[in-house]
């Protein structure tokens, strides 16, 4: 008598994966998919990686055509991403062509599949640019305060303060943080110097004026909880990103 190898399910799936490119029937999810917001010419882009940047976004779609302003990625506490961003076109045609292109074939960065939306009405952010002071928040800077200061050595009599920001689980510095300057003219010389500069790291240096933190410290709107990676811990920098004040005694308690 013959006897019959049974195969595990969970192998018999893994084989399935290589054999065929059409779902069995019982691998259909019982959930029905969400349907689409309506077609605009902003993106939300999910399941976006931890260590993805603006330019890495921006190269993957300027290719559906042209893009109004900066591709926004908020930035968590620790320096990273949140895990989604938002990308606005010129037209709704472009918008479309990527959310076509990615049906087909997933748009894919750093080992993760992006997953396209076209943005609902409040998941944009409506917040007024911020206004100029004399706080900067910086970020993609891991060499440490006294290289910062080294960087930053011909404002260093204007420097009121810095403060990196930390994790909050192991206490290991971060590569964003504050710098707090005597004037506002300062602050603004500095970010038209070194905003954009890229490092001997290879990173690019971002600098912006910090927002109040009345302003950070609103809620996340519907889009940044469906990214999947938000962290409390206050609101965002200049570019609109989020991360932590704890520990930074401004010298202006609105900030």
């Amino acid at each position: 008598m013959t006897t019959r190898a049974v195969v595990p399910t969970a192998t018999w799936s893994a084989l399935r994966a290589f054999s065929s490119s059409t779902p069995a029937a019982y691998e259909h999810s019982s959930r029905p998919e969400r349907p689409r917001n309506p077609p605009s010419e902003t993106l939300f882009v999910g399941n976006v990686p931890w260590d993805a940047t603006a330019a890495d976004l921006q190269r993957i779609f300027a290719d559906f055509g042209v893009i109004v302003g900066e591709v926004r990625v908020p930035i968590g506490f620790d320096g990273r991403s949140r895990g989604f961003a938002h990308v606005t076109y010129s037209d709704v045609a472009s918008a479309q062509a990527a959310v076509s292109s990615a049906s087909e074939e997933p748009l894919h960065l750093n080992g993760r599949d992006l997953v396209l939306d076209y943005a609902s009405a409040r998941s944009v952010s409506t917040k007024a640019p911020v206004q100029p002071n004399n706080k900067v928040y910086y970020t993609n800077f891991e060499q440490g305060e006294a290289a910062l200061r080294e960087l930053l050595s011909e404002h260093e009599a204007d420097i009121l303060s810095v403060y990196q920001l930390r994790d909050g689980n192991t206490g290991a510095p971060l590569a964003s943080g504050f710098v707090e300057f005597s004037s506002v003219d300062v602050a603004q010389s500095v970010i038209k110097q070194f905003n954009g500069q890229e490092l001997d790291s290879g990173a690019t240096l971002s600098i912006s004026y910090a927002r109040p933190r009345k302003e950070r410290t609103e809620g996340s709107s519907f889009s940044e909880r469906r990214g999947g990676g938000a962290r409390r811990g206050g609101g965002g920098g200049g570019g609109g990103g989020h991360y932590s004040n704890r520990g930074y005694n401004s010298r202006n308690d609105d900030y």
